[in-house]
Order: C-alpha cells, then sequence, then structure tokens
C-alpha cells in the first residue's frame, strides 16, 4: 500500500493513494490547507434529465425525420407543421410519413391488436374444430385450407354456433 506525504500548514498527513505514484498522486490532487490530499471533484458521465432541457441550444433526437430531410439525409428537428431545414434552409414541403415510424406507441398499438384479433379468430377456429361434430370436422378443416381469409371462416362458424344457440 502506498502513501503520499502532504506538507501543509498544520503539519505532516499521510494518505493512501491506493497504489499510484508519487508523480500520478501530485497530477491528480492537491493539497488541502489542513495538509490533507484533496482529489479533484470528477465530473459525472451522466447527465440529469433536468439539465439536458435547459439546455435551447441542444438538438433533440426526433424519432423520425420529414421525408424531404431524409432524402437530403440532413437533420430534422421533427417540428411540426414543418422542420426548419425545410422551412428556413430548403424552402421544400416539409411532410412526415406516420407509417415510417415504427418506434411510436401507435405503431404497437396497432401490431397489438391485429395480433389480438389473429388470436381470437384461430381460437374460434380451434373450438369449432373441437366441438363440431365428427362428420362436419373434415368440411371446416377443406374451408380452412382453401380459404384466402381466416376471418371469413371464423365468423361463418360464429355464425353457425349462434344460429344454433338461437
Amino acid at each position: 500500500m502506498a502513501h503520499a506525504v502532504a506538507n501543509g500548514s498544520s503539519g505532516t498527513s499521510v494518505v493512501d493513494t491506493n497504489g499510484l505514484s508519487p508523480s500520478i498522486v501530485s497530477q491528480r490532487a492537491s493539497t488541502g490547507s489542513n495538509g490533507v490530499l484533496i482529489k479533484p471533484k470528477q465530473k459525472s458521465r451522466r447527465k440529469k434529465a433536468d439539465e439536458d432541457e435547459d439546455d435551447p441550444s441542444k438538438r433533440r433526437c426526433v424519432s423520425t425525420a420529414c421525408i424531404a430531410c431524409r432524402k437530403r439525409k440532413s437533420k430534422c428537428d421533427g417540428a411540426t407543421p414543418a422542420c426548419a431545414a425545410c422551412q428556413q434552409v430548403y424552402n421544400t414541403d416539409c411532410i412526415y410519413d406516420p407509417n415510417s415510424d415504427h418506434r411510436r406507441k401507435g405503431v404497437y398499438k396497432n401490431d397489438v391488436d391485429t395480433l389480438k384479433t389473429r388470436d381470437s379468430t384461430l381460437h374460434t377456429l380451434m373450438q369449432a374444430i373441437l366441438n363440431y361434430p365428427e362428420e362436419d370436422v373434415p368440411a371446416l378443416i377443406k374451408q380452412i385450407r382453401t380459404c384466402e381469409n381466416l376471418d371469413d371462416v371464423a365468423d361463418k362458424v360464429a355464425r353457425r354456433q349462434q344460429g344454433q344457440q338461437d
């Protein structure tokens, strides 16, 4: 364990340097008025969220650039109705394609809705295969195999079940 000796106005102090050579210690630290070795405060690499919001000059990340900025491969600030690049620099029409951004919640919501519908359709068809009379199952499977849209077959199955219940 290495120690550094610091001479201050109140005397000599010994401070653990964690194995650093004296030259490195002297570069990284200075001696305080009481003779104790003081390390300089290190800057944090992380920025706090509120620090980012206070800096108006910092460019914000946008989820999707407008079509014109994407074609030019230029930075888009995402402003609506027209971004700064289109409005002030290039004087072009600024159009955002809502379908091009796969990170927005709306896209995920549409995907979830589609999957729920598909799950419901498949559940209906499986229940029909399990519950239909044995002689009707081959015709149902043939419909499933030859149909263009499973939702149509599931609708027919649901209507048939409604007719049997009424």
